[in-house]
C-alpha cells in the first residue's frame, strides 16, 4: 500500500486548549481578521528559524513548566523531588538556576 501523507505539503496536528482560553483566543485573533492555524504556523517558522523571541519564549516556558513540577506537593518530598529532577533537561535546569542567580544579583545591585 502507498502511503499518501507523505505527499501533501501539510502536517495536520491537534492541540487541546481550555475552552476560556480557545474562546479568548479566537476573540483576539478576529479583531485581527487571523486564524489559529496561521498564528501556530507562524509561530513554528519563528521557532524553526531559530528567532530569538520565540526561542526566549520557549525557554521561559520550559522554566516555567519545571518549577510547577517541583514545586507539586509529594507524600515522600525528599524521594520524589529527585525522581522529578532527575527526568528534567539539564539546559533546563542550568537556566533556572541561572535566572536565580540573576535575581539575586539584581537584588544586591540594583541599577
Amino acid at each position: 500500500m502507498i502511503r499518501t501523507d507523505i505527499l501533501h505539503d501539510r502536517k495536520c496536528i491537534h492541540v487541546k486548549l481550555k475552552k476560556d482560553v480557545h474562546l479568548k483566543l479566537r476573540e483576539k485573533l478576529f479583531a485581527y481578521q487571523l486564524s489559529i492555524q496561521a498564528v501556530f504556523d507562524e509561530f513554528a517558522h519563528h521557532i524553526v528559524n531559530d528567532e530569538k523571541k520565540a526561542l526566549k519564549f520557549l525557554e521561559d516556558l520550559a522554566i516555567k513548566r519545571a518549577q510547577a513540577e517541583l514545586d507539586k506537593p509529594t507524600k515522600s518530598r525528599i524521594i520524589a523531588t529527585k525522581e522529578r529532577v532527575d527526568e528534567l533537561d539539564h539546559n533546563t535546569l542550568y537556566n533556572m538556576i541561572n535566572a536565580e542567580e540573576t535575581r539575586a544579583r539584581t537584588r544586591k545591585n540594583p541599577i
